[in-house]
């Protein structure tokens, strides 16, 4: 069990970035930390942990970026990845009791 503020418990659960891109970043599963990578047209959609942002930022600058968005995880996101759909704790020893 983990308590803290939303903003300590933010590691607990990946950032979710969308670039607008001009050029090819590449594969960026590549890159450890990088999951659910998902291209739609120039658009790329990624979920990174927070240690390999810097990282993913330098591939997707090198490539070329019209924008890009970058929303750290909500409370929510925090809740739904300890939980599994029955309401059952996902992984109990990581489950995290959190205050806003």
């Amino acid at each position: 069990m983990e308590s803290g503020t939303l903003e300590s418990m933010r590691h607990l659960s990946r950032t979710s970035i969308k670039a607008e891109m001009i050029g090819d970043p590449g594969d960026l599963t590549r890159i450890k930390g990088v999951a659910d990578v998902r291209v739609d047209g120039h658009t790329v959609h990624a979920q990174v942990d927070s240690d390999s942002m810097g990282e993913v930022i330098k591939a997707l600058g090198d490539a070329g970026v019209r924008s890009l968005i970058s929303q750290p995880p909500t409370l929510e996101d925090l809740f739904l990845r300890h939980y599994d759909f029955d309401g059952e704790v996902a992984h109990r020893h990581d489950a995290a009791e959190v205050h806003s």
